[in-house]
């Protein structure tokens, strides 16, 4: 990793303003969420739309993620099915309560830390990384129309405090990164899938 230029920021926040709404709504159009393998295309599609928006921010911030947008798609397509069962046993809540507030926190919480513990695999300190996103999402899920900001903005000062403190030179260049990416894919999952 290299220092992150000063506008960084900026390209990550836009990223994520962009990303999360343009692959949520993609993805529901896409892969209509009426059967869980439905969802969790949806939320994959999602998840690579976004996670493709991030690592175009990437570019140039001096962090190798080859596969950010493959990882974060895996992520949120596992957190979906998290965030659809944690959903039904807050929606009696929310009914409860009147508000779908806990619904949306619920459920930006779990699909940030999904994708979170997905990408974390690229930056010094994962745990930090996923309990950001975390609360990111819980934040963003609150704030509706004003989450994906308020989640690109905690999100990438995060990401910049970590690869600030961590700076090292990026290995390849962003051609070979994507090449590597698409073709390699597969045996990538198998490494990083534990023994057993």
């Amino acid at each position: 990793m290299t220092r992150m230029t000063s506008n960084f920021l900026l390209r990550w926040t836009l990223a994520n303003t962009l990303g999360w709404p343009a692959g949520f709504v993609l993805g529901a159009l896409l892969a209509r969420a009426d059967t869980p393998l439905a969802l969790v295309l949806a939320g994959g599609l999602a998840g690579a739309v976004a996670g493709l928006m991030q690592q175009i921010a990437l570019r140039g911030a001096g962090l190798s993620a080859r596969c950010w947008w493959l990882w974060t798609a895996v992520g949120v397509a596992a957190g979906t099915v998290a965030a659809f069962f944690a959903g039904l046993l807050v929606a009696g809540l929310a009914l409860l309560l009147g508000s779908w507030l806990p619904l949306l926190a619920a459920v930006g919480a779990i699909l940030g830390a999904s994708a979170g513990a997905a990408q974390a695999r690229y930056l010094p300190q994962p745990g930090r990384w996923i309990a950001v996103n975390a609360l990111a999402g819980l934040l963003g899920g609150v704030l509706t129309l004003l989450g994906p900001l308020v989640f690109g903005l905690l999100t990438g000062l995060a990401l910049r405090r970590q690869t600030d403190d961590h700076c090292t030179p990026a290995p390849e260049s962003e051609e070979d990164a994507v090449r590597s990416c698409i073709y390699r894919w597969p045996e990538q999952l198998r490494e990083d899938l534990p023994d057993g």
